[in-house]
């Protein structure tokens, strides 16, 4: 809605080449962040300002949408309690976020090709019920 791209693979949605955010399942934060490779990220405190300094022509996309639509307001609430907007960015070497949005890209590889239908978390204790038989 905001303009991009909007490719997720696993954990993450593409906004275009360089911008990207990171879901989190676990706590439910968004982490927007600018990266010209796996191990050089640029970590911004917010959407907004991620879209503001580094795709300043999907800024004002986001600016209407938020503006206009409460539904999808709701939905892209960026700021926290008294965050303001920040174009400072954090720099970032680490990877471990993309080992986890691995697994989830696996995941949503096999339902989408109607392989995995239903997940049963029973299914990880048997397994490792069955691998302690086995050693």
């Amino acid at each position: 809605m905001i303009g991009g791209s909007g490719t997720i693979h696993g954990s993450i949605v593409d906004i275009d080449f360089f911008n990207h955010i990171l879901l989190n399942p676990f706590d439910l934060s968004i982490t927007p962040y600018f990266a010209t490779s796996v191990t050089d990220k640029y970590v911004f405190k917010n959407l907004e300002s991620l879209l503001l300094v580094k795709a300043p022509e999907l800024h004002p996309n986001y600016v209407k949408l938020i503006k206009n639509n409460t539904e999808q307001k709701h939905a892209l609430i960026i700021f926290k309690d008294g965050e303001n907007l920040n174009i400072n960015a954090k720099h970032s070497k680490e990877t471990d976020i993309y080992s986890f949005s691995n697994k989830i890209n696996i995941l949503q590889r096999l339902n989408n090709l109607s392989i995995l239908t239903f997940w049963d978390d029973s299914a990880l204790e048997k397994q490792a019920d069955l691998t302690k038989l086995l050693h």
